[in-house]
């Protein structure tokens, strides 16, 4: 037995009216898994944030709102092991040769601060 689907103006309405409840559902789970997470407790980057960034902060060197950035890496301005949020606002393009150099500020940082609370 074949069956044969139609394609009609109403499934088609159908169709994407579940494709944006689908959606609906996705941004208020990720909204509430993000406001479950306080940022003190965890250090864990949510690649979702790096693309919320990226698409209102174009890369410095392309452009570009998506893709990979040469010369640049995405920066927290405060670091996440401080309390910084991993949020948009918290982010800024860094060339490479400053995260570098940055880095090595904030890991003796965050070694002193994992050391204290050992204590």
């Amino acid at each position: 037995m074949c069956y044969r689907l139609i394609a009609t103006p109403e499934s088609g309405r159908r169709v994407r009216m579940m494709l944006n409840l689908m959606r609906s559902i996705a941004a208020v789970v990720g909204f509430l898994s993000v406001l479950m997470t306080s940022p003190a407790q965890s250090t864990e980057r949510d690649p979702y944030q790096r693309v919320l960034f990226m698409k209102k902060h174009p890369c410095p060197s392309t452009g570009k709102t998506r893709g990979a950035c040469p010369g640049y890496v995405v920066d927290h301005i405060k670091p996440l092991c401080a309390g910084g949020p991993d949020r948009p606002s918290n982010m800024q393009w860094q060339t490479v040769k400053e995260a570098k150099i940055k880095d090595r500020k904030e890991r003796a940082l965050c070694q002193g601060k994992r050391n204290s609370q050992d204590l």
